[in-house]
This record gives structure tokens, C-alpha cells and sequence, in this order.
């Protein structure tokens, strides 16, 4: 099953107008992508775009996976970090296969009959604004506490289900980070100092999500709360630069291994 097809050549990134949208709807875009993508920078251009079009309803992630993920060893730009990491391995495998990157999910969600998820296409836009226009079925609140000594993270997220609904509910929870500058292929040019984000770091949940069970009724609160150190800082795991992801799925609506999303949010680790 294709989880989406991008060539590594070059592409022109068209974003057009759109209609302001006022909605408690954040979509989720998960970007598979790697350091060796001729073409990945300017999934992630498009991907900035819509998060600074839709402010505040869009969350990303951007996992660094073996396939085009693996450090530059270019004479002169070599790479400092290795962004990839097992979980972003694992998921890229359980979402299935694809013949090119970055491959983009909207919301693990399948729109089309070919089964793609070409983020450029004005039919991925539509569908953002689809999902933008549908009432969430749960609100997800972020609460971040942060010792600067310690670089210990705790993280609560309340779950308040907005409307009565079935399925097989699960949470997921993650660290992200911005701003981390390393080499990339960019358009076939070698850049030194780019600037990474939405770098997916590791999972505070289980991969799959950890189960919320199987009924969401109006009026509950479902809550959870993880800690975690963050690893001593090296020109990476900057905390002010950290983020903490968080999304609910619904393992009920499969669209291959693992369940669509019903609602994202994302915080700083440092306010």
C-alpha cells in the first residue's frame, strides 16, 4: 500500500489563496523525509506555509528514516547529527511503502482512491480544509512543566471528549525540535547550515499509542502524564527549541496499520 510518492527532482511549491478558517480543528501532517532528499526541502517549505496559513491548526512532525535519512558524508558537509531513529523506522513501516520522498500523511487518513498523499496537489488543500471544517470529537490540552537543572520534562495531557463516540482510542505523545542546523540536499545543492524542524526526537508514549479504551463521552477527562530528561544539550536538544506533540487516534478507522487521527495539539517545552 503506498503511503505516498514524491521523485527526488526538483518541483515548484504553489500554495494558493485560501478563505480564512476559524476552527478548534488541528490536523496533524506527519513528513517522511531525510537529510539526503534532493527534494524534501521544499515539502517542508510547504509544510511551514500551511502552518503559517492555517496558525495554530496545523501540527507537523518530520521523521528522519534510513531510506535518503542517513548522514551526509560530503567532503566539507558532513553531517553533525543522525536524525534518524527507530521508532521513525518502525512507523515508516507500518505505514507501508512508498517509492520516493518526503512522503506526507494528513492525518493517517487515505483521500483518494490511488492512496497518495502528494501534499502539493490542490486536492491535499482541500482535504486540509475539509478537516479544518469538521467539529473535533476531543480537545487535547498540553501541560508543560520543565526544570532547567534537572532538564527533567513533565508533560500532562487532558483528553476532553467533545462528542459521544466507539472505537479503539489511543494516545500519542512525542518531542519534537526546531531550529537545529545541519547539512542538507537541497535542489541537488549541498547547504551546510540548514536550518531542521519538526524533527521528531522520541516518543513519550508507546509507538502505537497508549489506550484511552473504547468509549469517549462528553463531560470526562481522560488524562495522562509522562517524564522525561531531556539528554544534555550538544548544539541539539536545545529545550526552548523542543516541542511536545500530542494526537488521539482511532484504531477503529484503519487506513492501513494504524488508526486516523481525530485530534492534534502541540506545545513548547518552555513557554
Amino acid at each position: 500500500m503506498a503511503l505516498g510518492l514524491w521523485s527526488c527532482q526538483e518541483t515548484e511549491i504553489v500554495v494558493p489563496r485560501v478563505k480564512e478558517i476559524v476552527s478548534d480543528r488541528v490536523v496533524l501532517i506527519e513528513d517522511f523525509t531525510g537529510v539526503q532528499c534532493t527534494n524534501c526541502p521544499n515539502a517542508s517549505r510547504e509544510i511551514s506555509s500551511l502552518a503559517h496559513k492555517y496558525n495554530g491548526n496545523v501540527v507537523a512532525i518530520a521523521y528522519h528514516t534510513d531510506f535518503l535519512g542517513l548522514p551526509i558524508t560530503k567532503d566539507g558537509y558532513k553531517s553533525k547529527y543522525n536524525f534518524t531513529t527507530p521508532d521513525g523506522n518502525l512507523l515508516e513501516e507500518e505505514m507501508g511503502g512508498y517509492q520516493g520522498k518526503p512522503a506526507v500523511t494528513l492525518n493517517r487518513k487515505l483521500y483518494d482512491a490511488q492512496q497518495e498523499y502528494l501534499l502539493t496537489s490542490s486536492s491535499i488543500l482541500g482535504n486540509i480544509e475539509s478537516e479544518l471544517r469538521s467539529i473535533p470529537r476531543v480537545v487535547i490540552d498540553i501541560e508543560n512543566q520543565y526544570d532547567a537543572e534537572t532538564r527533567k520534562l513533565r508533560t500532562k495531557v487532558d483528553i476532553k471528549p467533545q462528542a459521544v463516540a466507539s472505537g479503539d482510542f489511543r494516545l500519542h505523545v512525542c518531542i519534537t525540535e526546531d531550529k537545529i542546523i545541519d547539512s542538507q540536499i537541497d535542489n541537488i545543492v549541498y547547504v551546510k547550515d540548514y536550518e531542521h524542524n519538526h524533527v521528531f526526537r522520541t516518543m513519550l508514549s508507546t509507538l502505537a499509542g497508549d489506550i484511552l479504551g473504547t468509549d469517549l463521552v462528553p463531560g470526562s477527562n481522560l488524562s495522562r502524564t509522562y517524564e522525561y530528561t531531556l539528554p544534555p544539550e550538544a548544539g541539539w536538544w536545545v529545550a526552548s527549541h523542543c516541542n511536545v506533540v500530542a494526537f488521539v487516534t482511532d484504531l477503529s478507522q484503519k487506513a492501513f496499520n494504524v488508526g486516523a487521527v481525530l485530534q492534534a495539539a502541540e506545545k513548547h517545552v518552555i513557554e
